[in-house]
């Protein structure tokens, strides 16, 4: 392996590990806190998706070597900041965790900036690039629309310290002909916070006159920390529909959740299903509740989906049956990967919306379209954990569409 994949690969690993991501990973996470010794195994590490970019043999399929997990290894042994195990098969932290998420939440968000706009098509690995020529760089952080995922055109940047951030942010920089705003991500924060709320039709100036009841909006795990990307310009998520009176914001809350248990299925876009795929054969093709199937949330004709599991070792069960990345579902071929981090904390919060909307319209008399023409289990679909009513599209808009097995 040549000296630049493996700095790659070490700097990789020791951002897993870095209080810039550790603490927000839930997966990691609770990984590190699962062994005494806070050791995770190498070759778990070596199937998250950028390892396996950098590992990949090159053939275009990201098929990590069996031998990535003694070469990664072999890498890490060189890091100041980890400790790799006797036997060679795991790694940990160098320094133990000891700060609370909330401290180190505040220490990250010292010492981050704002800086955009950028095109929708930059990548995170050339804005890497650009910052670290600017300045010490701990990480960059590209800023999404929570639904569709896609660049908004600006970033949150964490610097080495906040004295590092004080000094970049004094600069005058520009990206392919465009000046660049910069600005303290927790000034960036406390002032779109403030025009939310100044707006006449925010939701936030009509639930309970102030009381606070909106606070929970923006919690999305179990550490029931507020998440940046979602305080940001309001493009993330539309407004809830409108009652007949007046509008109703409606009040999200992510249930405690394990990490590790959501397992993502792509048919890939154009595929065609001769034989339609329904909820009972991708349940099928999972193994059921035998194999610690418990949900699964897809919406018939679609190409994408997600299937969500008792345990993370039911999880990584279902992963271990694919071949490259693939496996088949209902017959047909999917990529399949387990959610982790950002991805898992946004999927959930999508499930804990859908469930809050489908809740705030049954609660204003629509009930997820009515019973359709007669389609089983359609009368309460709408989103929610409806039947069967999915199957045809006879029970009303998206019923069914999420199936507990």
């Amino acid at each position: 392996m040549d000296a630049a994949k493996s700095s790659k690969i070490k700097k990789q690993v020791e951002f897993y590990f870095s209080d810039s991501n550790l603490y927000r990973d839930n997966f990691l996470h609770d990984k590190v806190k699962a062994n005494n010794d806070g050791f995770v195994d190498i070759a778990l590490l070596c199937t998250f998706s950028r390892m396996q970019s950098l590992l990949s043999d090159g053939s275009g399929s990201n098929k990590v070597p069996d031998s990535a997990a003694a070469d990664v290894a072999a890498i890490l042994k060189e890091s100041p900041t980890l400790v790799v195990s006797e036997d060679g098969k795991q790694v940990r932290r160098a320094e133990p965790l000891t700060k609370s998420i909330e401290e180190v939440t505040e220490e990250v968000d010292a010492r981050s900036l704002y800086a955009g706009p950028f095109s929708f098509d930059t990548s995170l690995d050339s804005l890497v690039q650009y910052f670290e020529g600017v300045g010490e760089v701990n990480c960059v952080r590209m800023r999404r629309h929570l639904k569709s995922k896609d660049f908004k055109g600006s970033v949150f940047v964490e610097f080495s310290s906040l004295a590092e951030a004080e000094r970049v942010k004094k600069l005058t920089l520009e990206h392919e002909g465009a000046k660049l705003e910069l600005e303290g991500k927790v000034d960036y924060m406390k002032r779109k916070e403030e025009e939310r709320h100044a707006k006449p039709n925010s939701p936030y100036n009509t639930v309970n006159q102030g009381t606070g009841a909106n606070a929970s909006a923006n919690l999305t795990n179990n550490n029931k920390r507020p998440r940046e990307e979602d305080n940001t310009d309001g493009a993330d998520a539309a407004p809830a529909p409108a009652a007949a009176a007046a509008p109703v914001a409606v009040e999200v809350q992510v249930e405690p959740y394990t990490s590790g248990c959501v397992v993502q299925f792509d048919f890939g876009t154009g595929t065609e299903f001769a034989d339609p795929v329904t909820f009972g054969l991708v349940k099928d093709s999972f193994g059921g509740r035998d194999r610690g199937l418990q949900y699964v949330d897809y919406t018939p004709g679609t190409t994408l989906g997600h299937a969500r599991f008792a345990t993370p070792e039911a999880a990584l069960a279902a992963l271990a049956e694919a071949e490259e990345g693939k496996r088949l579902i209902a017959g047909y071929s999917a990529a399949v990967k387990l959610l982790q981090g950002e991805e898992e904390s946004d999927y959930m919060k999508k499930v804990a919306e859908d469930r809050a909307k489908s809740e705030n319209q049954r609660g204003n008399g629509a009930r997820g379209g009515g019973r359709g023409g007669g389609g089983r289990g359609g009368g309460r679909g709408g989103g929610g954990r409806g039947g069967r009513g999915g199957r045809g599209g006879r029970g009303g808009r998206g019923g069914g569409k999420r199936q507990r097995n």
